[in-house]
C-alpha cells in the first residue's frame, strides 16, 4: 500500500483553518472507495469514487516524528470484510468530519493507484488492516473523533491496552507504598532508622538489587520467549531487577536458564568490567566427540570440539540473543597435555565454551592437580572458573542433565575428558565418544 496521494480537499482546508482558529472539529466517519481520481482533481472531491463499505474508526491520537516532535494527529483505521459480499480493489479512503455548527463534509482522501484487494467475507472471513492518517496540524488542535464501537481489536491493541492498564496499576502501586513509607512507617514521627523488628523477635532488613543478592536467591520463574528491554536494562546495570537464579527464557526450543550474576566480572589478563547474567540450557542443544580418536593431545583448546564442535552452538546462543548481547570475556584454557596432564594453558578470547568441573561440582573431581614437584608447570589446570555457579549451588539437582552425558572441558587422562554423569554423578570419556554439549555463556545488556 502506497497511498502516493493523500491530502486535504477544498472544503477540508477551509475547516481546517478554522479549527486552527478555535473551532472545534469531530472526526464521524471513514469509507473506502473502488474509483480512482486523477491527481489534480482529487481535491475538489466531496465524497469517495464509487464507495464500497464504511470504515471503522479506531481513535484518534497525538503524532511524533523521529525527533520526538509533534507532528500533528494520527487518526487510526480498520479494514475488514465482515459486510463485503463482493470482493474488490480499494482505491480510495476517504475520512469525514464537521464543525460543531456543520455539515459532514470529506476532509481528507489518500489514495493507492495500485489498490488493495478486499477479498468478500465468503472467501477470507479473517480479513483485517489497520491504515494510519496523519493530519499535519498542531495537537493543541480541538479534534475528536467518533469511534466505531464494532471494531475487531487485534491482539496487537489488546497488548497495548493490557499495557497500559498494567503501567496504571504499577503507578498506582507505587504511589500507594511511597505513601506508606511517608505516611505510617515513622510510628512515632521522623525518619524511621535501623532494622525493623517483627512479631517473633525476626528482623526485616533492606537489601539492594545486585550481584551479590540474586546470586542468593532461587526462583525459577518463566520469563517469557524473549529478553524484554527492561531485563536487558538491569542486565546493563548490574541490578538483575526482577531477574534470579532459575529464571528462564524459551527460546527456539530451548530454556535458557540463569546460573550466575557477574561471575566473571573483574576476572582475566583483561579485565572484564562488563555486568552480565550467566545462562546455560536446560539439557544438551546436541552430542559432538571431543576429537576424533581418543587422545586429549592439545587439551580443550586444541580440541576439535573447541575449534568445530562450538559452531551451532555459538550459531544457537546468536539466534536466540542476538551477538551484541553475548559476553566476550577471557578465559585460561588448556592448549597442551603430556602424560596426560595439562602442561600448556594461555588467555583466549571466549563466548560460548564448555563449563569445567568446577563450575558444575564447586571442585575438581577428575581432572589432575600438581603432584606437589613444580605447581605451575607439570599440571597446569588453574583456571579463573574456580567456583561453583551459583544455580548448582543452590539447586544441585539441576547440576545435571537427567539421562545426559555432558562434557566439560577439563583433561582427566590421555585419552579421557571429564562428563557430568546422567545419572547426578561426576564422570569421565573417551575423547572419541558422542557426549552432549551444555555450555554457559554470559548475557550482556
Amino acid at each position: 500500500m502506497s497511498w502516493n496521494n493523500s491530502l486535504y480537499t477544498n472544503i477540508g482546508t477551509d475547516m481546517m483553518s478554522e479549527v486552527l482558529s478555535g473551532a472545534t472539529m469531530t472526526i464521524t466517519k471513514a469509507v473506502g472507495g473502488a474509483g480512482t481520481t486523477a491527481a489534480e482533481s482529487l481535491a475538489a472531491l466531496t465524497d469517495v469514487k464509487d464507495q464500497k463499505q464504511t470504515l471503522k474508526i479506531l481513535g484518534i491520537e497525538d503524532a511524533t516524528d523521529s525527533t520526538g516532535n509533534d507532528a500533528g494527529k494520527r487518526i487510526k483505521i480498520q479494514i475488514t470484510n465482515e459486510d463485503v459480499e463482493t470482493g474488490y480493489i480499494l482505491h480510495q479512503v476517504g475520512i469525514y468530519a464537521k464543525l460543531a455548527d456543520g455539515d459532514e463534509t470529506l476532509l481528507i482522501i489518500m489514495q493507492d493507484d495500485r489498490g488493495v484487494e478486499i477479498p468478500s467475507n465468503t472467501e477470507n472471513s479473517d480479513f483485517e488492516i489497520e491504515l494510519y492518517g496523519i493530519m499535519a496540524i498542531s495537537n493543541v488542535a480541538n479534534i475528536s473523533v467518533t469511534v466505531d464501537p464494532n471494531a475487531v481489536a487485534s491482539v496487537a491493541m489488546v497488548n497495548k491496552q493490557i499495557a497500559q492498564v498494567n503501567t496504571k496499576i504499577d503507578k498506582a502501586k507505587e504511589d500507594l507504598q511511597k505513601e506508606a513509607q511517608e505516611t505510617y512507617m515513622p510510628l512515632t514521627g521522623g525518619e524511621l532508622k535501623g532494622p525493623l523488628v517483627m512479631p517473633g523477635g525476626g528482623t526485616a532488613l533492606s537489601i539492594e538489587d545486585n550481584a551479590a543478592t540474586h546470586n542468593m536467591v532461587y526462583r525459577g520463574k518463566v520469563l517469557g520467549t524473549s529478553v524484554t528491554s527492561e531485563q536487558w536494562a538491569a542486565i546493563k546495570a548490574g541490578t538483575f531487577k526482577d531477574l534470579y537464579l532459575g529464571d528462564y527464557w524459551s527460546i527456539g526450543g530451548v530454556d535458557y536458564i540463569i546460573a550466575a550474576f557477574d561471575y566473571w566480572y573483574k576476572c582475566g589478563d583483561t579485565a572484564c568490567n562488563t555486568h552480565h547474567a550467566v545462562v546455560v540450557p536446560r539439557g544438551q542443544l546436541y552430542t559432538y566427540k571431543f576429537n576424533p580418536t581418543n587422545t586429549t593431545e592439545g587439551g580443550y583448546v586444541g580440541s576439535d570440539l573447541y575449534k568445530n564442535g562450538l559452531t551451532q552452538a555459538k550459531t544457537t546462543f546468536n539466534t536466540a540473543f542476538g551477538s551484541a548481547h553475548i559476553l566476550n570475556h577471557r578465559e585460561y584454557l588448556v592448549n597442551a597435555v603430556t602424560n596426560g596432564k595439562p602442561t600448556g594453558s594461555d588467555w583466549y578470547d571466549s563466548t560460548v565454551d564448555l563449563m569445567n568441573e568446577n563450575m558444575v561440582y564447586g571442585g575438581r573431581q577428575f581432572s589432575p592437580m600438581p603432584d606437589g614437584t613444580d605447581p605451575w608447570n607439570t599440571c597446569r589446570n588453574y583456571t579463573i572458573d574456580k567456583s561453583q555457579l551459583p544455580l548448582f549451588r543452590l539447586a544441585p539437582w539441576m547440576s545435571f542433565v537427567r539421562d545426559q552425558w555432558c562434557w566439560l572441558r577439563d583433561v582427566v587422562s590421555a585419552a579421557f575428558f571429564a562428563v557430568c554423569g546422567g545419572d547426578g554423578y561426576a564422570d569421565c570419556s573417551c575423547a572419541g565418544d558422542a557426549s552432549g554439549v551444555w555450555p554457559a555463556v554470559g548475557l550482556i545488556g
